[in-house]
């Protein structure tokens, strides 16, 4: 039972540290986008 509640924090630890790298990667991603929306408006 210990052990399913450590996986579970691991899990949770694992995730957070996804978003936390992948954060930087889907900003640039975002505002790419958008600046492509705005030049296809202009």
């Amino acid at each position: 039972m210990h052990d399913a509640h450590v996986w579970e924090f691991k899990r949770r630890q694992l995730i957070i540290d996804i978003m936390i790298a992948g954060f930087p990667i889907w900003l640039a991603a975002r505002e790419r986008a958008i600046d492509r929306q705005l030049r296809g408006f202009a």
